[in-house]
């Protein structure tokens, strides 16, 4: 006599259930972060390579490390 539906079909059919409710609940939040239109001003001749990361100083400058020269910025 054979099962209908096999133990490992029903948990994997269960996990993918999850994986998509889960999914779901994600894209319905908003997203709280918006553009500043205009940020950074960088020099005319300077372009942004590769952004490696980005860090906040106790005084609020955004400090940038990218693969260009200079390859530290400052923004205050």
């Amino acid at each position: 006599m054979s099962d209908p539906l096999p133990p490992k079909f029903t948990r994997v059919a269960l996990l993918i259930a999850a994986v998509i409710a889960c999914a779901a609940a994600v894209h319905a939040q908003d997203n709280p972060y918006r553009v500043a239109e205009g940020w950074p001003q960088l020099p005319s001749a300077m372009k942004f390579g590769g952004v490696i990361s980005t860090d906040v100083d106790a005084r609020g400058n955004i400090w940038v490390f990218h693969r260009n020269d200079p390859p530290i910025l400052q923004f205050a």
